[in-house]
């Protein structure tokens, strides 16, 4: 619980007449911390009446988050060829420390591809990532169709204006039995969940 206490002293003029409610308002970054907060104000003016009001509120958690670049590219690879690790950042621009998971798709939601291509496509499972970046391509999880967490991966929250961010490790494989050949385009879903 967060208390925040503004005192007010010496409104000059008659600020407490008859139909005038004193109001207090004071902005919040969006990575302030999330829960309750209560807020209380005292004001005095110059014939030395006095009013208080204090309220209560809650600040929610917020699951925001940024990736960078935008565009995970594996550039031009030959059939039977792993690309080299492609770094992507994750920013955490929320209130509370996450966790990243991942899903991917080539066309739509669900339909077990990683890419489709000029011709042919190339199934899901070829497309790897890890939160470590010496991990081999055998030792990277499988993209795949559902959600799930990138092991070892948390982002904590964003604090005085200084972003958090953590890194992620991509790798392809471009499995020659799939003749899938030309241009390949997919889709990858990073989603913030609760650390």
């Amino acid at each position: 619980m967060i208390t925040i206490h503004i005192i007010l002293i010496q409104v000059v003029l008659l600020s407490l007449k008859v139909g005038f409610t004193p109001t207090c308002t004071f902005p919040v970054q969006y990575f302030a911390r999330n829960g309750t907060w209560n807020c209380s104000a005292l004001v005095n003016d110059s014939l030395s009446l006095q009013s208080a009001e204090w309220n209560v509120t809650n600040i929610s958690a917020l699951f925001a988050l940024n990736v960078t670049p935008t565009l995970i590219d594996f550039g031009v690879m030959n059939a039977g060829t792993y690309s080299p690790n492609v770094t992507v950042n994750v920013t955490n621009l929320g209130n509370a420390n996450i966790n990243i998971s991942v899903s991917g798709y080539a066309r739509n939601l669900s339909d077990g591809y990683s890419f489709v291509c000029d011709a042919g496509n190339y199934t899901i499972g070829l497309m790897k990532f890890s939160g470590n970046i010496t991990a081999l391509y055998s030792e990277k999880q499988n993209l795949t169709s559902s959600h799930q967490q990138i092991v070892g991966v948390t982002v904590n929250k964003t604090t005085n204006s200084s972003y958090s961010f953590n890194e992620t490790y991509w790798q392809f494989y471009a499995e020659p039995t799939q003749s899938a050949f030309g241009n390949c385009t997919g889709f990858v879903v990073f989603q913030a969940e609760l650390s």
